[in-house]
């Protein structure tokens, strides 16, 4: 198992294994789905790509792949089957993590928001052990942590980014969908300025929260510290709730309640 250090791509897809069926998606023929299996399967990867999680069994890297049509820059995604029996009953029940993921995107991608869009799904086996691996078209642009840690953005940018990510929220929430993983790494500014979510697997049709995503935002901005300032965060706050000053009462209790909020993984390397 590699870790993010490494520069090494990862191995080509096993050779046997199933291409499962994924939400429809609006994707040009370059996009085939057999194209990009094709490539993987031949680790056609340009060598220039980076490890963005490596974490029991699971992982995420992205880079560009070569295939007959051209080159893409791609997200590919493993997940480990969880083992025994609880863990086949409760994927079963719930779904894999790789079906969530797409799902997610699917919700995001009906109400206009931009995201990584799917291109493949894949079961096998390696190193004795059951894997979904999910290639998906990056997103281009930068997320929002990172964003921070460069201190990259114009106060007028700052601004313009909270208003969206209020904005975003607020649509999230009156379309009755809500992300339960609505972290500031997980939230990418395009070349255009749009803001699109990626990571979608907590992205989910029910009774949505703003104040959480909210909350999230925050929490991972606390734990490396980068906390946006008060300023920027109220922008956000106004255009996401009816009602600010009580939002923003409700997140600074909220902030102030104990706990290390240092990310598991640090988003920032």
């Amino acid at each position: 198992m590699p870790d993010r250090s490494d520069k090494e791509a990862p191995h080509a897809l096993p050779q046997t294994g199933s291409v499962l069926q994924m939400p429809a998606w609006h994707a040009t023929p370059t996009r085939s789905t057999w194209l990009f299996l094709e490539a993987l399967q031949h680790g056609a990867w340009n060598g220039e790509g980076f490890w963005a999680k490596v974490e029991d069994g699971d992982f995420t890297y992205l880079g560009g792949i070569h295939t007959h049509s051209g080159e893409y820059e791609i997200v590919l995604k493993r997940f480990a089957h969880r083992r025994g029996l609880f863990g086949r009953l409760r994927a079963l029940m719930h779904g894999t993590q790789a079906r969530k993921q797409t799902e997610g995107a699917r919700l995001v991608w009906d109400l206009g928001v931009r995201t990584s869009t799917p291109l493949l799904l894949f079961r096998g086996g390696e190193e004795g052990r059951r894997y979904d691996w999910l290639a998906m078209l990056k997103l281009p642009g930068k997320d929002l942590l990172h964003h921070l840690a460069d201190d990259d953005l114009s106060v007028r940018e700052q601004h313009d980014v909270a208003r969206r990510v209020g904005r975003l929220i607020r649509l999230l929430h009156e379309q009755g969908v809500t992300n339960r993983d609505s972290k500031l790494s997980n939230l990418i500014r395009t070349p255009e300025g749009e803001i699109g979510v990626v990571d979608t697997v907590g992205v989910q049709e029910r009774a949505s929260d703003p104040i959480r995503m909210l909350r999230d935002m925050m929490y991972e901005a606390t734990g490396t510290k980068l906390l946006p300032r008060r300023a920027i965060l109220y922008r956000c706050l106004s255009e996401a709730v009816d009602n600010p000053k009580s939002a923003w009462r409700e997140l600074r209790q909220l902030h102030q309640r104990g706990g290390d909020r240092t990310p598991k993984i640090n988003p920032i390397v």
